[in-house]
């Protein structure tokens, strides 16, 4: 006698327990399946407040601050960096900071620049970022080389002013 065949169903046998488990039990799976999701979406929007709300520079000092990196204007990059440093709570602020970093390495104070540097550093990581308005031309890693090599360069000559300075003769009155 011939067997004969199974309909193209019989393929998914091992599936059945699912499917009785799914349509017995539909409801409840269909539930958890809805709060699985619903708890996801609260924790992804969760994160992104938290990592927004963090910003003390505004968008507009950011574009600011920008602009005047774009057009190499130092009077209005100093205006922005005073403004960020006037902000409650902005060395919390990789924004704010590259704000203020980059106008003092702009600015020549080496030793400023260095300090801001180590504080934006610190403050880089996990969620925290930087526009890349800001760091369109100078990438936080290229600006820190630059600052490196500006405070050597500051070390150098501070180094050298002493080395170089008159000695003063000593006054009669210093002989007492």
């Amino acid at each position: 006698m011939k067997q004969k065949a199974e309909p193209f169903i019989s393929v998914f046998k091992p599936y059945r327990g699912i499917n009785k488990l799914i349509h017995e039990h539909g409801l409840v799976l269909a539930t958890i399946v809805s709060v699985a999701a619903v708890a996801v979406v609260v924790i992804f929007i969760g994160l992104s407040a938290s990592s927004s709300s963090s910003s003390v520079c505004s968008t507009v000092l950011i574009n600011q601050a920008a602009t005047a990196i774009d057009n190499n204007q130092l009077s209005d990059l100093q205006t922005a960096a005073s403004r960020a440093q006037g902000l409650s709570g902005y060395k919390n602020d990789p924004n704010c900071m590259y704000i203020v970093t980059f106008y003092y390495y702009k600015d020549g104070n080496a030793p400023e620049a260095k300090t801001s540097y180590t504080q934006l550093t610190k403050d880089t990581s996990g969620s925290k970022k930087i526009r890349p308005a800001l760091v369109k031309y100078y990438s936080i890693k290229s600006l820190g080389l630059d600052i490196h090599y500006s405070y050597v360069q500051y070390e150098a000559d501070v180094h050298n002013s002493l080395l170089l300075s008159p000695v003063q003769p000593k006054t009669s009155e210093s002989k007492k």
